[in-house]
């Protein structure tokens, strides 16, 4: 049985660029599974998959981290004289949360509801305030306290 070589990425919008904004991070990578899931035919190691969310990390903190990254896994094993490598899919990703995304979800949505006003349209408001309900895991009774 031969292996097919892979086809071309699947014509739909890239992921944008991530600068370590915590609060654009765990859309950044969201954006970044759902590209790679669907163009799986060409992202098909752990290797092209850090790689690429990588390309998307240049500037601020995210710069900074898709840097040493790189470096490291560029880096000369000392006793096999050759690049370390940049590990496994998930643990970048383990590592990504680790650095980027909050882990109290809930309670940041508290935060925010407790702190929230209108700024933009009232479209905005209506889809962010659910959303924030949603996850600050508070019962009904508890938001009009």
């Amino acid at each position: 049985m031969s292996t097919q070589a892979p086809t071309g990425e699947a014509r739909i919008s890239k992921p944008n660029n991530f600068d370590g904004n915590k609060g654009y991070a765990r859309r950044f990578l969201s954006s970044c599974e759902a590209y790679l899931s669907l163009n799986e035919q060409v992202y098909n190691t752990d290797k092209r998959k850090i790689i690429f969310v990588l390309s998307f990390m240049l500037e601020k903190a995210a710069g900074d981290w898709a840097t040493n990254c790189t470096t490291i896994a560029l880096a000369p094993n000392p006793i096999t004289n050759t690049p370390t490598g940049f590990g496994t899919w998930q643990n970048f990703v383990n590592d990504f949360r680790n650095m980027f995304i909050t882990t109290d979800n809930s309670a940041d949505a508290r935060r925010q509801l407790l702190n929230i006003k209108q700024t933009g349209t009232a479209d905005d408001y209506n889809t962010q305030f659910p959303l924030l309900v949603t996850c600050s895991k508070w019962a009904p009774g508890q938001l009009s306290q």
